[in-house]
């Protein structure tokens, strides 16, 4: 669905910031997809999904993920196709 893709992406990008761009360091999806105004269950599928898609690790109970290289990667071609520019 394309609303599902649309927040995939807004959570990724989130991340990324959360991040500077590296795949160091562990983000609460809930509180990303929290300051992205989606309810706890929507950060979740979200985050479930960039995990299937292998562009999350593995996530704790607690909702932290890191991004992966192919997270990194996924958000910086996102950004070029939308803006030219990495």
């Amino acid at each position: 669905m394309a609303s599902e893709k649309v927040s995939r992406d807004k959570v990724i990008e989130a991340i990324y910031d959360a991040v500077d761009g590296t795949s160091i360091g562990f983000v609460n999806v809930i509180d990303v997809g929290t300051a992205l105004g989606l309810s706890s269950d929507e950060a979740k599928q979200a985050a479930d999904g960039l995990v299937q898609r292998g562009f999350l690790a593995h996530m704790t109970q607690g909702r932290a993920a890191q991004l992966t290289t192919e997270g990194v990667r996924y958000v910086e071609e996102l950004r070029h196709d939308r803006t030219g520019e990495r």
